[in-house]
């Protein structure tokens, strides 16, 4: 009996291994998912303050120079970055002409809030069809 009880021991420490190692990959899956929740939720917000002239204005009025009235040239992909805008540098310096001493609001306003190529895809995407085929 006491042979059994060694093995019925080891036997419950093994199940309890097993038990513990599903436990942690379900927690790490939830962790990845919440995580995963966040970054979208997070990325979604990012484009409506995008959209708001107010705060787009407000982070241009943070990075302009005040004598030129312009953001240097050397702060716009810093300007871009505080404006959660997802185009790069090389791409927004492609839609303008840039002033040689910076950007105006204007321009910077148009940057920001132009469509990107993920925003030009989506956009071909007949969503509404998609969703009812999803139902």
């Amino acid at each position: 009996t006491q042979i059994q009880t060694q093995a019925q021991i080891q036997k419950q420490e093994q199940v309890t291994k097993k038990i513990s190692v599903v436990t942690k990959m379900t927690k790490d899956d939830n962790n990845k998912n919440n995580n995963t929740i966040s970054s979208l939720n997070e990325q979604v917000e990012n484009g409506f303050k995008r959209r708001d002239t107010k705060i787009v204005s407000e982070i241009f009025n943070e990075f302009k120079n005040n004598e030129t009235g312009l953001i240097p040239i050397e702060s716009v992909t810093k300007a871009l970055s505080a404006a959660h805008s997802r185009l790069n540098e090389l791409d927004s310096l492609t839609l303008l002409k840039v002033k040689e001493n910076g950007i105006d609001e204007e321009q910077f306003t148009r940057i920001v809030q132009s469509t990107d190529s993920i925003q030009r895809w989506i956009q071909q995407i007949p969503l509404a069809q998609v969703m009812a085929d999803a139902f």
